[in-house]
């Protein structure tokens, strides 16, 4: 499958951004292409990221995710969220009161098929 640019730009991917993708699924992971789009693909969360993707609909397990990778990003990396769509304030409630004890911020919303949204956490 191609690179999808849409897809890229609506989560802020450009060439020479260093970016963490965790547990996404098939079919989103299939649309980004690192190397097509330039982008610098870590293996792992590292100190200095600029963006993270993942994926975690259990509460605990994101609120571990975030609670790691918070101190890795940088002063002004951003870390999409990324959920089953549901329809509802209650996910944002739900991330913001997740993103807030790691200094983290709602930023942007945005749906990315008629399966996945996402929520774009930046730094307070």
């Amino acid at each position: 499958m191609a690179a999808d640019h849409i897809l890229a730009e609506q989560l802020g991917l450009k060439p020479g951004i260093r970016c963490w993708f965790h547990n996404l699924p098939e079919a989103l992971r299939a649309r980004i292409d690192a190397d097509a789009l330039g982008i610098e693909e870590q293996p792992t969360a590292t100190d200095g990221l600029q963006c993270a993707v993942l994926c975690a609909s259990d509460s605990d397990a994101l609120r571990r995710e975030l609670t790691a990778l918070a101190p890795l990003m940088a002063t002004k990396g951003i870390v999409w969220i990324l959920l089953p769509v549901s329809g509802g304030t209650a996910e944002l409630e739900r991330m913001d009161h997740l993103a807030a004890p790691v200094n983290l911020v709602i930023a942007d919303t945005c749906g990315f098929d008629e399966n996945w949204s996402g929520t774009k956490l930046i730094g307070r």
